[in-house]
């Protein structure tokens, strides 16, 4: 074999390794949110949005759905700031006892739903009506895939 032919295919060949090595380092490292095989996403797996910015997603999807003046979205984001202080009253009051906690959640979003009632006129509370059940039954929705068994799958 010439020379420079066996210069080439020992260029090409420490060229393969090389690529090799490096694609097989970089399937070694997960990627983030990536599922593991065979399993499929858990809400374990995704990083969690903090409170501040779902409240803002909250109020603005309410704004745009329903229309909300610049003063009612005020009076709803003060309502659900203070909600959520009082969840983490209740979290901490109830640490020990999940029923209680259970209770007193339920308690807080159902005076915090009659509070934003207050402030919507007869038009949205109709939509925003309509928004909570179709909600409730995506939840139930929701809930019945997480309830199946492997086999129901």
């Amino acid at each position: 074999m010439k020379p420079g032919k066996s210069v080439i295919l020992l260029v090409i060949g420490a060229s393969l390794l090389f690529i090799g090595l490096a694609n097989a380092q970089q399937m070694s490292q997960p990627m983030t949110n990536e599922k593991p095989m065979g399993q499929k996403m858990s809400h374990t797996m995704l990083k969690p949005m903090p409170d501040s910015l779902r409240m803002q997603r909250h109020i603005q999807m309410l704004q745009d759905s329903l229309g909300l003046t610049a003063d009612q979205a005020g009076q709803i984001k003060t309502i659900m700031e203070n909600e959520e202080k009082q969840m983490m009253a209740d979290r901490e009051k109830h640490s020990s006892d999940i029923k209680a906690l259970q209770a007193a959640r339920t308690e807080t979003r159902n005076s915090t739903d009659k509070e934003i009632r207050n402030v919507l006129n007869k038009e949205q509370l109709t939509k925003y009506d309509r928004m909570q059940k179709e909600m409730q039954s995506a939840g139930k929705m929701h809930w019945k895939d997480h309830t199946k068994t492997e086999t129901q799958k």
